[in-house]
């Protein structure tokens, strides 16, 4: 009996421990710093136009490089700006970013990427909690003890708190080796006057926050090779309880500002025969969004293409 009570002793020091380091020691661990400036940055473009309504379109990585704001712009008479950041931020995060720059009359187009509306998504991963902790911590100590604590027990992993502790005394001693980590944390002013001089933007693609123009385009990436997997044709389908939850209250908030809420289908790459049920899972996905209030901009079959295009793997278009 004696060893068991150590064992829990010892377990529960480690775990508060674990839980304090994580909570409360800001660090510069391993995550994509690139992502907190170029939210800064797309913020600033959007605010510097100068009039409204703007056309905003607010998603992940296919909304970055799948939507051409200064082509949107010509089209339509009006400005448009490309917000695509990154399909793996929580839902909550992202539309965040979105809905703390819109102004009264503007346009939100939401071309999610189809993965955003599955259930899967609710629980924290390795990827979140690591960006939350690293760049974006104002968010996260926002979220209530109960959630961030969670967070942390289930993505958190065993070597996290080593990680934190390691990478702040490591930044002390040798800023220098950080210095690219560091650098992202700067005032927003700081990051915006980065962006303006120009000396940062690269000559060929990568991601950067200074690889966009003033519409928040991606730049040189023209030839670049899509190699991930296909989406599934009968994707999305329902869309999760907690996902509606959120479209419901988000869209509740913007007809308070008078924005209108366009929800738009992110590209589909189809590999081989689609599905046959997919005409039914598009059906139960646009009674939803409607349910959300929000309106629906397009239909699958627009935005659904050979995987071919993009890579070797055959695939068949949906009729």
């Amino acid at each position: 009996m004696p060893y068991v009570f150590r064992t829990i002793a010892v377990a529960s020091i480690y775990l508060t421990v674990h839980f304090l380091v994580c909570l409360f020691l800001p660090s510069p661990i391993a995550a994509e710093y690139w992502i907190r400036e170029l939210i800064v940055v797309k913020q600033m473009l959007a605010g510097s136009i100068g009039f409204s309504p703007r056309i905003i379109f607010l998603g992940g990585s296919s909304t970055l490089f799948g939507i051409d704001a200064q082509v949107v712009a010509t089209e339509t008479g009006l400005p448009a700006m490309n917000m695509g950041l990154q399909a793996e931020m929580r839902l909550d995060r992202l539309l965040s970013v979105g809905e703390a720059m819109v102004r009264r009359g503007d346009v939100l187009v939401l071309p999610l990427e189809q993965g955003l509306y599955s259930c899967d998504k609710q629980a924290w991963d390795d990827w979140q909690l690591r960006n939350a902790l690293a760049w974006d911590r104002s968010y996260f100590n926002s979220l209530s003890l109960s959630t961030r604590m969670k967070a942390i027990f289930y993505a958190g992993g065993t070597y996290l708190m080593l990680d934190v502790l390691t990478s702040k005394l490591e930044s002390i001693a040798a800023p220098k080796e950080y210095a690219a980590r560091l650098e992202a944390l700067a005032p927003a002013e700081v990051i915006w006057a980065r962006y303006r001089s120009g000396k940062l933007r690269t000559s060929d693609f990568s991601y950067s926050a200074y690889n966009i123009d003033d519409r928040g385009d991606m730049l040189e990436n023209e030839g670049a090779n899509y190699s991930g997997p296909g989406v599934p044709a009968n994707e999305p389908s329902n869309v999760c309880s907690e996902t509606l939850s959120t479209l419901i209250n988000l869209v509740a908030r913007m007809k308070h500002k008078e924005v209108r809420v366009l929800v738009a289908h992110a590209p589909y790459l189809i590999e081989g025969t689609p599905s046959p049920d997919w005409k039914d899972a598009e059906q139960n996905f646009l009674r939803d969004i409607a349910f959300s209030g929000a309106e629906v901009l397009d239909h699958k079959r627009n935005y659904s293409f050979h995987a071919r295009i993009f890579s070797t793997r055959p695939s068949t278009l949906m009729t």
